[in-house]
């Protein structure tokens, strides 16, 4: 999405705190937290900074896919974790799941 998601994203998926980052950067944890959440953006000498403290490409803080990606990969542990809790009901509870399901496709797709 946007840089300062990215770079919560990467940075999360390294294992860096705010603070951490902030001493490799030499910059104060409120200047990553203001990055991140948007509030302010960091200049592009800074981004390649970050994109050595964070071991990144400047096309991965710049470009939309890696916040995607993170969010899809969340969405599909969401429904792995679902398709588990199916699979330990009973086959009547199954059905009684699925049907509700098919139920509520069909209901949004009439309301499109």
């Amino acid at each position: 999405m946007t840089v300062g998601k990215n770079i919560r994203a990467i940075r999360e998926q390294r294992g860096i705190t705010q603070d951490e980052l902030a001493v490799l950067l030499s910059v104060s944890q409120k200047t990553i937290s203001s990055w991140e959440v948007d509030r302010t953006e960091p200049k592009m000498g800074m981004i390649e900074k970050i994109c050595v403290a964070l071991q990144c490409k400047k096309s991965d803080l710049i470009e939309d896919t890696i916040y995607q990606l993170a969010e899809e990969v969340a969405q599909r542990n969401r429904l792995m974790a679902y398709c588990e809790k199916l699979s330990k009901l009973t086959p009547e509870h199954q059905i009684a799941v699925t049907s509700m399901i098919d139920f509520l496709t069909a209901e949004e797709e009439k309301n499109k």
